[in-house]
């Protein structure tokens, strides 16, 4: 029960619904805070990441890429977003905090977006291939900003009140699963002109999951095709 309920925390911690209004709250601290470049280059990290895990998922729903070796059909979002988000959010928190505590934060949160791709993966919502391929994005982006810009000596407190708005909103959420984005699965049919998107292979939580999104969202039942 109590590593069930772990699980489910750290399934819910990569969220978008949580993650990119963190993301959201980081830019308009750094931009309250005088830093508008800082804010610009982190809003441009966002966007990268958020767009190539897109595309990722853009190609193999409309176009069925795969990779066979390792077991790959795209970028785990909660994983990379999980690697992006949480060390910045933890070096703005603890900016004031004594070195000890900075670090041992630090290695909290890189540590969480750790156990967060291998819950992934033990849980079948992504392989091995496709969740540290993600966390490996998030982790790069993250690491080249904090690089370039650490945290200042102070943050607004605008930060702290909004992470803690977003913390409330977020444990409201733990008794939800997460839906698959639907708009990714009517993009990558539009575009690609299938009126099936493939299937996530060797995923069948994933592939039954997407299926029921689109066998009630539209008015034609549209089933899941595997890859030849």
């Amino acid at each position: 029960m109590g590593v069930e309920l772990v699980a489910n925390i750290l399934i819910h911690g990569g969220d978008s619904v949580l993650l990119w209004p963190l993301a959201a709250l980081i830019a308009a601290s750094l931009a309250l805070g005088g830093r508008v470049r800082a804010a610009i280059t982190w809003c441009a990290a966002v966007m990268g990441v958020l767009g190539m895990v897109g595309l990722s998922k853009l190609a193999h729903l409309g176009w069925g890429l795969h990779l066979d070796a390792p077991d790959f059909d795209a970028l785990s979002g909660h994983a990379a977003g999980a690697a992006l988000v949480y060390p910045v959010l933890a070096d703005l928190l603890l900016v004031r905090a004594a070195l000890g505590c900075w670090r041992a934060g630090m290695c909290l949160a890189c540590g969480a977006s750790v156990l967060l791709a291998c819950v992934l993966v033990l849980r079948c919502e992504h392989t091995a291939a496709e969740a540290a391929a993600g966390w490996g994005l998030g982790a790069l982006a993250s690491s080249a900003y904090l690089a370039r810009y650490p945290a200042p000596v102070s943050s607004p407190r605008t930060l702290y009140a909004g992470a803690l708005i977003l913390l409330l909103c977020f444990t409201a959420r733990l008794i939800q699963h997460p839906a698959p984005d639907l708009f990714l699965v009517r993009a990558s049919l539009a575009l690609s002109g299938r009126q099936r998107p493939y299937a996530w292979s060797k995923n069948l939580k994933r592939t039954q999951c997407s299926a029921h999104l689109l066998r009630n969202s539209c008015a034609a039942p549209i089933d899941l095709v595997q890859r030849y």
